[in-house]
């Protein structure tokens, strides 16, 4: 994979730019969505430990 991707690059550079450019963006998309649902996951969390710390505290 990685070699027909190098001949593709010597060839047409603007086509190798262009997917480096499309992975890139693609990588940075799924990163977000990972962070957005990991945030709302620890948000959850720490929203249910305040509550049982008030709770443990009462």
């Amino acid at each position: 994979m990685s070699i027909a991707f190098g001949v593709v690059l010597l060839v047409r550079p603007g086509v190798g730019a262009l997917t480096l450019a499309l992975l890139y963006g693609l990588f940075a998309l799924t990163y977000g969505v990972t962070q957005i649902a990991a945030g709302s996951q620890l948000r959850s969390v720490g929203r249910d430990m305040g509550t049982a710390l008030h709770r443990a505290a009462a």
